[in-house]
């Protein structure tokens, strides 16, 4: 099949097996135009070995498979031969990773990567792990994106190995790690081109509630994009952290845990510069709460794109929050509870009401009448986009 594809630029082989007998020696023609391979789900390194003898000019490679595999896919060895032939093309790669791995990608000497992804579930956490961790982004200098994804979760311990990272990485712009009880003071160690910052919480946790951040240095000026996953936010958590990064244009709250929506909601209002907020699969403990500081005035009035999805949150508030957003221009609501019987005033009222920017609205799983639909098309005047879809 690929012997017919000579112009060949992407192939993505995802959750498949290759069978049949392949013919002995060498393939007798080559694939090098193709610039992206994915090799996602792989049971065996067949599929590696193919495209070891295809492929010469790769700039984005993906090799991975489901951690729970008993043995390893691809051996570190064969990853490292695979890579060899790479190296002077390579620009982005994602690798399912063990420490071995670390050790094979040390020996490529010519390798000029901009976007690294180490992931797995070998949580390697001793001293020749760390070790092999710095070396290796010493030797990648010309790295803008690093991800590091199951292989290790960093603690408190960590501070001093993300400070050396931080040094060794000038030109990073964007960095996304596992982590628990961290102080994000570390971030002062890295480039100013660090724009953007993801915290998940250790996979190995069914809950983010043994997860902490804190925030024990200065502002962070250059931080414009903040992502939070799986950790529990203390009381006045946010309220702490947040004004520390006053530039801050893009935040996502991402199944985390909290007592009060009010713990996260009220600090973004030191947020001036804030366009983008996503809040997905938020669970609150307490159902009592006082939100009252909302509706003072527009506490997100700088926001231009809101997405809540899987929100455990009262329909008063969501319809609280929403007029506290007038700048709003794309709003996107999936599985929320938009209606209660005992409000006066419902969600697509204050969509039509308090919204005058808004251009689209997607709206996704939330249980609306017919009567609210209807009131939702004939009201909207300045909307330009108009989904809703399985809300009936």
């Amino acid at each position: 099949m690929l012997k017919q594809t000579p112009n060949l630029k992407s192939f993505e082989l995802i959750e498949s097996k290759l069978s049949g007998e392949r013919p002995p020696g060498e393939a007798d023609f080559r694939l090098d135009k193709l610039e992206k391979l994915v090799l996602c789900g792989i049971e065996d390194a067949a599929p590696v070995e193919v495209f070891r003898q295809l492929c010469g000019g790769l700039k984005r490679l993906r090799i991975s498979w489901d951690w729970f595999t008993e043995e390893q896919p691809v051996s570190a060895q064969e990853m490292g031969e695979f890579l060899e032939r790479l190296q002077d093309s390579l620009e982005e790669l994602y690798v399912t990773c063990t420490e071995d791995t670390l050790v094979e990608l040390m020996r490529l000497d010519r390798l000029k990567l901009q976007k690294l992804t180490l992931a797995g579930d070998e949580h390697t956490d001793d001293d020749k792990s760390k070790g092999l961790l710095i070396e290796l982004c010493r030797k990648l200098p010309t790295l803008e994106y690093l991800k590091i994804k199951g292989i290790r979760t960093f603690d408190e311990q960590s501070h001093s190995l993300l400070c050396k990272m931080g040094q060794v990485l000038p030109n990073l712009n964007c960095l996304q790690i596992n982590g628990m009880h961290v102080d994000l003071a570390f971030l002062h160690n890295f480039p100013k081109q660090l724009q953007t910052f993801k915290l998940s919480g250790d996979s190995r946790w069914d809950s983010g509630s043994a997860v902490e951040i804190q925030f024990n240095g200065g502002e962070h000026l250059n931080l414009k994009e903040l992502q939070l996953k799986k950790i529990h936010i203390e009381d006045s958590c946010l309220q702490r952290h947040l004004p520390k990064m006053p530039h801050l244009r893009s935040l996502t709250i991402k199944w985390c845990t909290s007592n009060f929506w009010s713990d996260l909601l009220q600090p973004l209002k030191s947020l001036k510069l804030l366009t983008a907020l996503s809040l997905h699969g938020i669970n609150v403990n307490e159902s009592a709460d006082d939100w009252t500081g909302l509706e003072r005035d527009d506490f997100a009035a700088s926001l231009a794109r809101l997405q809540l999805a899987q929100c455990e949150m009262p329909p008063k508030l969501l319809a609280t929050v929403l007029a506290g957003c007038p700048g709003l221009r794309e709003l996107r609501l999936q599985s929320m509870k938009l209606n209660d019987a005992s409000d006066e005033e419902q969600v697509a009222h204050v969509v039509c009401r308090k919204l005058p920017k808004l251009s689209t609205l997607i709206i996704e799983g939330c249980e609306l009448s017919n009567e609210e639909v209807d009131f939702l098309r004939e009201n909207c005047k300045s909307l330009k986009e108009l989904q809703i879809t399985g809300c009936l």
